[in-house]
């Protein structure tokens, strides 16, 4: 986990870190994980060594083998994605021909930071099995739960009887 989370960080700033304590500070940033330098470096040095990174004085970058390899599965989501979409949108307008363009964005809006929700969650989960004692992780994770999808905006019409009709979201809310 920690080699997909030091290439996702990498790519994130620019695919280059100028030294092992600025990657740290990114965990934290972006994830909210605190990774000890000494883990970072192990994970480097395993890169380095599977062509992945490349060792810049203190710091790294990431090889155009591993640019390249992020940008396809990138592309490959975002088509995934794109495919999902058309396919609920097909779906939704068969069962509710009256749905608009401006309804269908609203409830994508909503099934967006739903997700993100979600894959925060779950990312949080993995930092308390990796750090169980951090407390940090555990109030955040215990906050995040909290929030079913009350962080949502208030809808209605057609996009609130079809957020309502959601069991995810009759359950949590």
């Amino acid at each position: 986990m920690l080699h997909d989370l030091v290439l996702a960080a990498t790519a994130l700033n620019d695919g280059s870190f100028r030294s092992l304590h600025e990657c740290q500070l990114g965990f934290r940033d972006l994830w909210a994980l605190e990774v000890e330098i000494d883990e970072i470096r192990v994970v480097r040095d395993e890169l380095s060594a599977a062509g992945k990174l490349e060792t810049r004085g203190g710091g790294f970058a990431l090889t155009d083998v591993a640019r390249e390899d992020l940008e396809s599965r990138a592309a490959a989501s975002a088509a995934t994605e794109d495919q999902a979409l058309a396919d609920w949108r097909q779906s939704l307008q068969s069962q509710r021909p009256d749905i608009t363009e401006e309804d269908f964005e609203a409830v994508c809006g909503d099934l967006g930071a739903w997700l993100n929700r979600i894959i925060i969650r779950h990312g949080v989960e993995a930092a308390l099995l990796l750090y169980p004692e951090e407390e940090r992780a555990r109030r955040l994770f215990e906050q995040i739960e909290g929030l079913g999808t009350g962080f949502l905006p208030e809808r209605t019409g057609v996009v609130g009887q079809i957020r309502g009709g959601c069991p995810v979201a009759r359950r949590t809310s």
